[in-house]
């Protein structure tokens, strides 16, 4: 884990038998453009090229079976991702990561700017998947969506989402943005409760949830809720 991290290397060559790429094994290289992960490697740990502000082209061969917490975030110059059409467990459309079933979104082009729209075969927002965006203002979430993994929205520019009814699951620091406003969320599910994070100071606004909605898997303390209405 984190091999070359911080290693500026414009070109990396990994050889036919490598099996993992570790956790931010070179993540921060500020030179890299483009990374093709060769046949033979079956896992990409989290975040192995996270933070590579020229990454600008990723190729994911057919034998990876497992890409851990978005290995491509925060990158904001990454426009172009080719999943192999023969990989068995993923796929790329439209330069977006999905399951092969496309039921989950797993990675979002650093370059997409302004609005984003989730495609309604997606019922999982995998964990990470808009991580430190930059340039997403707005995300329509469909009725498909059941469950947005943990830290999936976080330290992004994300001003506005919405939450259809169909949303049963929000993990952990989901939706620790420092752009968005409570007067901006799109919460068309009759009764509502504000959630808060405590880790984004007082009373900052975490997302606008229906009754039946979990906060990190939990029921909403509610305690928690009423100390952090009084803040505001």
């Amino acid at each position: 884990n984190g091999a070359f991290d911080c290693c500026d290397m414009p070109k990396i060559e990994l050889p036919d038998t490598l099996v993992t790429i570790g956790d931010q094994a070179f993540s921060n290289n500020d030179t890299l453009q483009e990374i093709i992960i060769p046949e033979g490697v079956e896992t990409i740990g989290t975040w192995a090229f996270a933070a590579c502000d020229s990454l600008s082209r990723v190729s994911v061969s057919a034998s990876v079976k497992a890409m851990n917490s978005n290995p491509f975030c925060i990158n904001p110059s990454l426009a172009e991702i080719n999943v192999d059409p023969e990989n068995p467990y993923y796929c790329s459309i439209d330069n977006n990561i999905y399951s092969k079933d496309h039921k989950t979104l797993y990675a979002v082009p650093g370059i997409m700017q302004d609005r984003y729209t989730v495609s309604d075969t997606v019922a999982v927002i995998a964990d990470y998947a808009f991580y430190s965006h930059k340039r997403i203002i707005r995300v329509e979430i469909p009725e498909s969506v059941e469950t947005i993994g943990k830290h999936a929205f976080m330290s992004s520019e994300i001003k506005s989402v919405n939450f259809p009814e169909c949303v049963t699951n929000v993990e952990y620091g989901s939706f620790i943005c420092p752009c968005i406003h409570k007067e901006l969320m799109m919460a068309e599910l009759g009764e509502t409760d504000e959630a808060y994070d405590p880790m984004c100071g007082d009373g900052q606004l975490l997302s606008v949830f229906a009754d039946s909605v979990k906060k990190y898997g939990q029921e909403i303390d509610p305690q928690q809720l009423e100390n952090a209405r009084a803040r505001l």
